[in-house]
């Protein structure tokens, strides 16, 4: 399993093409750049740019990191993934999520997190932080 954390938002081709590329480091790289594609009929326009990006393969936990309130996690893999977060350092689950694709969960809390990942079969995934996009006020449940 290999991982690789990269700063700000990621350009690259798409998964049949990094599929092909020849050694893993090289293969990786071209997964590290892949964007996460927003879900079917899902409006991207307001979403602020990630803080952060993870790709890798297989399951691990990340190393801890620092995040304001109000951010979200988002995901795309090729096959389904399993993602929990967690405070540090006590270990409290504050979000979680489970899908094939992509998807994303809210976390309304600031602090230290650690991030718990099941890439579920042989496919790699992408994991990015960013703050939440705001909310349209027919999205709100008052």
């Amino acid at each position: 399993m290999v991982a690789i954390l990269v700063a700000g938002p990621a350009l690259g081709a798409d998964l049949a093409s990094c599929r092909a590329v020849k050694g893993a480091t090289a293969r990786l790289n071209c997964y590290d750049g892949l964007p996460i594609p927003p879900a079917v009929g899902e409006d991207t326009s307001n979403d602020p740019a990630p803080f952060w990006t993870l790709t890798g393969q297989g399951m691990m936990t990340t190393r801890p990191f620092k995040a304001e309130p109000g951010w979200e996690l988002q995901w795309g893999a090729d096959g389904s993934l399993g993602v929990i977060v967690r405070t540090v350092p006590d270990g409290e689950r504050v979000a979680h999520g489970m899908s094939s694709g992509t998807g994303r969960t809210y976390v309304g809390t600031g602090g230290t997190f650690t991030i718990e990942i099941d890439g579920l079969g042989d496919g790699p995934w992408t994991l990015r932080g960013s703050r939440a996009a705001a909310m349209n006020r027919a999205d709100r449940f008052d």
